[in-house]
């Protein structure tokens, strides 16, 4: 998901995600702001697609510790762009390889991440979390494509042609919880 060298590189897309702020649910700024909070099932409903649904701020969250991707990730790079746009670093200890570990710490309280929608509507627990939406001044930075990519110029074996293509039927099949590219 998100960008990838496309000199080297050509991508089948797949579909669009969101970008979300998971907040641990006993974090003093995320109560403060838990009118605006959504759920899994709002995500899964695809509430925060809605114009109407108002998003949050990053800023808002600057003094919170943050629980980080590696710098090699798109959502690592998303989240200093974001926090480039309010002037402010975040604060972090920690940097993964994987979401689905952020999330699960987010989850036990240890920090904030930024999440995909795609990550919530496919988890089965709300437990001891907040979803924001996110306002941005450049909104791209809350929405990434999700591809697969493979070599220009490598040849395409039946096997990859069979996978892409049975990726992009299973993704078919799901119009109503995921946007289409």
């Amino acid at each position: 998901a998100g960008s990838y060298d496309n000199q080297n590189f050509q991508a089948e897309p797949l579909y669009e995600e969101s970008i979300l702020l998971a907040v641990p649910a006993d974090d003093p700024v995320g109560i403060r702001f838990k009118n605006l909070a959504l759920t899994s099932q709002d995500i899964k409903e695809q509430l925060h697609l809605k114009q109407d649904v108002p998003g949050i701020s990053l800023d808002l969250f600057k003094d919170r510790p943050f629980i980080l991707l590696k710098k090699e990730h798109d959502l690592y790079k998303r989240a200093m762009l974001l926090a480039q746009e309010h002037g402010f670093t975040p604060v972090s200890s920690v940097h993964l390889n994987q979401l689905m570990t952020a999330f699960h710490l987010a989850r036990q309280g240890l920090g904030i991440s930024l999440v995909s929608d795609s990550l919530v509507r496919f988890c089965h627990t709300d437990e001891n979390i907040l979803y924001f939406k996110l306002t941005a001044r450049n909104p791209p930075l809350t929405h990434r494509p999700v591809f697969i990519a493979h070599k220009r110029n490598a040849p395409v074996t039946r096997a990859m042609e069979v996978f892409i293509e049975t990726a992009k039927e299973i993704f078919l099949t799901f119009p109503d919880q995921l946007r289409i590219l």
